[in-house]
């Protein structure tokens, strides 16, 4: 372990702070990769859509599947790989390069096959030129390479080098051509979609491509592909079974992508031509948290020299435990001086004060939230203990929320790592930022890699959460209206958290329900989808009622958890409300107020005045009436 704080600082800031951006090199995925629990599905020789949003792992998992990594961990043997795999980020800028009116559809899409054979072949030849130089071994047997040539109207080579050499410069005259004249694209001999890589797969020797084994061609970021050549990839996935490769794509979960092909009758069919990942379904059902613990405990071992539990690090507080810290004590002085006052007698004050902290605490809670007196609440409960037993383990968790409700400070905190993980909700990237900003907080004042305090995690939840929300403005081309939308979500949850007069408790999620005027639900959909897309909200299955009737089934919707703690509410996926396309469309305006006050009313009453939370202060113009 290292000497004084400055050092571990150091040493934290080059582990951790390196693992919030994308690995650069092969080298660092083989040293701080974990292997995710849905590996052997994604290894098998069938094709794959890994499906996941930023920060899922995806990009990582790809990049794992590379030669160059297989080799350092299992020696080069091809044989027993898994799949030889070579990686493809499919590049916007590029792709929006292969449209225009200069040519026709049926042109473009002809030279973006073209375009695309020449890609595969070239992660082809770099596996084969790099076996050749590093392995010694024959990759390609000449005589066979004819065809090869043919297909792409090439001279015959003799050296895998050189054919890689030559592979380079028609790719890069075929992109310079694609700024030139529409003569120039028309000029250009084409080949036919997916003939080169197979042909020139077939001409290597067993030494490189063993009989059974297949190239893998990872694609990350499919979806930004325009569709038409997205049809163009999933010709190829749709016969995979003819040659010797197959497909590892790696897509955003919220993005719905073309699964036609060039064939219009024959599109993408799942399980028939592929098989479909979604990361986060994967992680949660096989336990996120377990994969989350093994990927921090390497990188701490290997940056710090750490070795300890890491759950251990992040320990959680009961409830009886926050709410003392909150200053559930002095809420319960009002309590008895208020119950006195409402005709309790001294054996009713004795019998409550049996009863620990927060059972006492509900008295006021469901006092409050029932709209009655406290006198009767207190009575009810001391008249069947145990249906009030029951009371306080359904109401404890949000009764803490109202403890501080309306002061400066922690309101609320979020501790343990069973919650840090569930803040995440899937997202290594989220867990990871989470994880770097409590320890770097704690160990600004503190000399050793200990148990993170509750104030320290809950303000690493807070930055992480405000870091996110400022992000959003750049994930889509609507991110100013998906940022407006999560801040007056996150302030309609914040206000009922905090105010539960004649609520249910923990409202976190909602449902929109659509109106005729289809401008409205166009633009309501389409923000939705935005921030679905940018990670701002989570959309899951609702409208159970329409499998078993044949309504139209929608999502359900909410903030994602790691929000919470920004604005102060449960991260617990429980209750929702109701909101209209209209009222989406207006939270997500420069005005939201009104709106917002609409929501926290309860029929005739007016809405509970709810402070902002400090961190919220900044935004308080912008939330104005609400």
């Amino acid at each position: 372990m290292f000497e004084d704080r400055d050092e571990t600082l150091t040493a934290l800031s080059t582990t951790l702070g390196q693992l919030r951006a994308e690995f650069s090199s092969d080298q660092e995925i083989l040293s701080m990769f974990s292997q995710p629990m849905y590996w052997s599905e994604l290894v098998a020789s069938r094709p794959c859509f890994l499906v996941g949003g930023r920060g899922t792992g995806k990009t990582t998992t790809l990049r794992a599947l590379g030669y160059r990594r297989q080799a350092r961990t299992a020696g080069f043997d091809p044989g027993s790989w898994n799949l030889v795999g070579a990686y493809w980020r499919v590049e916007t800028n590029l792709t929006a390069a292969f449209t225009g009116p200069r040519i026709g559809d049926d042109r473009w899409i002809a030279v973006f096959s073209h375009y695309v054979n020449l890609r595969l072949c070239m992660a082809v030849l770099d596996y084969l030129a790099w076996a050749e130089s590093e392995h010694s071994v024959r990759a390609v047997s000449p005589a066979a390479l004819e065809p090869f040539f043919a297909s792409l109207n090439l001279e015959r080579q003799l050296e895998v080098s050189a054919i890689q050499r030559h592979i380079r410069v028609l790719t890069a005259e075929l992109e310079a051509n694609l700024n030139g004249s529409p003569q120039d694209l028309d000029r250009m001999p084409l080949s036919l979609l997916g003939r080169p890589v197979q042909l020139l797969l077939e001409a290597a020797t067993e030494e490189v491509l063993p009989l059974g084994t297949f190239f893998a061609f990872c694609i990350d970021e499919y979806e930004n592909l325009l569709p038409y050549q997205q049809r163009v990839v999933n010709t190829l996935i749709k016969h995979v079974g003819d040659a010797r490769y197959t497909f590892k794509v790696g897509v955003r979960s919220t993005t719905p992508g073309e699964r036609s092909t060039l064939a219009r009758d024959q599109p993408l069919h799942d399980p028939a031509d592929y098989t479909t990942v979604r990361i986060v379904d994967h992680l949660k059902e096989q336990s996120f948290q377990d994969f989350a613990t093994a990927v921090c405990a390497k990188r701490l071992a290997s940056g710090l020299g750490w070795h300890g539990d890491v759950a251990e690090l992040f320990p959680a507080l009961s409830i009886e435990s926050e709410a003392t810290i909150l200053g559930v004590e002095s809420r319960l002085e009002q309590l008895r001086h208020q119950l006195a006052s409402e005709g309790a007698t001294k054996a009713e004050l004795c019998e409550l004060s049996t009863l620990t902290p927060m059972s006492q605490y509900i008295v006021e809670y469901w006092a409050t939230a029932q709209q009655e007196s406290r006198l009767e609440v207190l009575k009810a409960a001391l008249a069947d203990p145990v249906r009030w037993r029951t009371r306080v383990g359904n109401y404890s968790y949000a009764a803490l929320f109202t403890i501080r409700s309306g002061k400066r400070g922690t309101r609320k905190h979020y501790t343990g790592w069973s919650t840090i993980c569930l803040l995440a909700e899937g997202n290594i990237r989220i867990l990871l930022r989470l994880v770097h900003e409590a320890l770097r907080i704690h160990l600004s004042s503190s000399d050793a890699l200990a148990p993170v305090s509750p104030e320290d995690q809950t303000a690493a939840a807070v930055r992480i959460g405000e870091t996110i929300l400022r992000e959003l403005q750049a994930q889509t081309v609507h991110g100013a209206g998906v940022t407006r939308l999560t801040l007056s979500l996150g302030r309609v949850f914040g206000a009922l958290a905090a105010a539960p007069e004649g609520r249910t408790p923990e409202v976190n999620e909602f449902r929109v329900k659509f109106g005729a005027k289809q401008a409205a639900v166009g633009d309501a959909e389409t923000l939705l989808a935005a921030a679905v897309a940018s990670g701002a909200l989570d959309a899951f299955d609702g409208n159970k009622e329409g499998r078993s009737t044949g309504g139209t089934k929608r999502p359900d919707y909410r903030l994602m958890p790691i929000f919470a703690p920004y604005f102060v509410y449960s991260h617990r996926k429980k209750r929702r409300l109701t909101l209209t396309s209209e009222q989406i469309a207006s939270l997500a305006s420069n005005n939201p107020g009104r709106t917002i006050t609409k929501l926290l009313q309860k029929g005739s009453s007016p809405a509970p005045a709810v402070e902002l939370p400090d961190q919220l202060l900044f935004y308080e113009d912008f939330f104005d009436e609400a």
